[in-house]
């Protein structure tokens, strides 16, 4: 049976809105309005706003205060949703602020996909320690959402923590997509990231590093066929504060991601 939740004379029920909106928000929850963190010797406080988790949309009318813990220990106020809770017709029985605490390090979040089975969800707010000083390193952790359905979502099409040098084979050909992202790294640690709009011309891998006794250039030159990246060259320039300069070209930057992108 089929049910026509957005048609005339139909019932469209909270779980397919939330569906809906879960779609269209890419699937990202967090704050889009207001609910700044505010805190006193007392209280840890959300200020009014809007937030959205996993496609529900959430409203902070007043500011509420949460009074702070008193034991040692590593906190983070979160904004839980419980599906498994009943609501009243005037009471929001499913979601409630609460701390949730660890020893030795900030507690994970308990993030089930409530679109698909799960009942509970933990939005973070803030975070911060309780030691015998009282509250320590405040955080307001509270996640952004800036641009809802205008970003657009990339495909992976290359990831591996090895950071291979050489030649590489995509998931897909370069060919189906506008423009992609690629993410690179050095030898000694530097990392670096280009958004390629031309994806039929070879593409230059820029790093630079300077300090007070070196000016160092590393580029790597890439090409794409279809679905291999291929290396065309690759070169390290440094000049010392003697102007004296050097020219190598050894195995210096390593892919470490590509995403594409489609318009």
């Amino acid at each position: 049976m089929v049910k026509g939740e957005t048609y005339n004379k139909q019932l469209f029920e909270s779980e397919a809105f939330r569906h809906f909106i879960n779609v269209f928000t890419n699937k990202q929850s967090g704050v889009t309005q207001g609910c700044e963190v505010t805190k006193d010797t007392q209280n840890i406080t959300v200020e009014e706003g809007y937030f959205f988790i996993q496609g529900g949309l959430l409203r902070e009318t007043t500011g509420t205060a949460n009074s702070i813990p008193n034991e040692a220990g590593y906190y983070k106020l979160v904004y839980e949703i419980d599906l498994s809770k009943t609501n009243a017709k005037d009471v929001f029985n499913q979601g409630s602020y609460k701390f949730i605490k660890a020893l030795g390090d900030y507690p994970s979040l308990t993030q089930e996909d409530l679109d698909n089975g799960g009942t509970i969800y933990q939005l973070p707010f803030a975070q911060f320690r309780i030691t015998e000083e009282g509250l320590q390193d405040f955080e307001d952790i509270r996640p952004i959402i800036n641009y809802g359905i205008y970003e657009k979502k990339g495909t992976v099409l290359y990831e591996d923590e090895e950071e291979t040098n050489g030649d590489i084979t995509l998931n897909d050909s370069i060919e189906n997509y506008d423009y992609a992202d690629i993410f690179y790294v050095t030898t000694t640690g530097r990392a670096g990231s280009v958004r390629v709009k031309d994806l039929s011309q070879a593409i230059s891998l820029p790093i630079i590093v300077t300090s007070s006794s070196t000016f160092v250039v590393v580029c790597k030159v890439i090409e794409f066929e279809g679905a291999i990246v291929k290396k065309v060259s690759e070169h390290q320039y440094m000049r010392n504060t003697a102007n004296q300069d050097s020219f190598i070209t050894t195995n210096i930057i390593a892919i470490t991601k590509i995403v594409g992108y489609k318009d």
